[in-house]
């Protein structure tokens, strides 16, 4: 299940579902919609973390939106040791941008 909500100056998208191929690239095209709306510098995108974490192909697919320069930010259901944003980026690979 995934939990998320985009979030630009024209306003927000909720979604909560599955996370399968076909919905997180339908979610995608909601993200660069919200993009283009708004030139593309106050979009964030919102995934909130529940107890069983992310899937793989989810944080995998949350790599590639921030590689694209959208703002990711990571909401914990709950404090996980303290912090707040979580980066799920992989050694060597770009870090997941935290909107502030």
């Amino acid at each position: 299940m995934l939990e998320a909500h985009i979030v630009s100056p024209h306003g927000s998208l909720s979604y909560a579902g599955e996370a399968e191929p076909y919905d997180l690239e339908m979610l995608w095209e909601h993200v660069r919609d919200a993009t283009a709306e708004s030139a593309g510098d106050d979009v964030t995108l919102e995934v909130v973390v529940h107890d069983a974490g992310i899937d793989p192909g989810v944080a995998a697919w949350i790599r590639r939106v921030g590689r694209a320069g959208i703002a990711v930010r990571l909401v914990f259901s709950r404090a996980l040791g303290g912090r707040d944003d979580e980066s799920l980026a992989e050694p060597g690979e770009d870090r997941v941008r935290s909107a502030p």
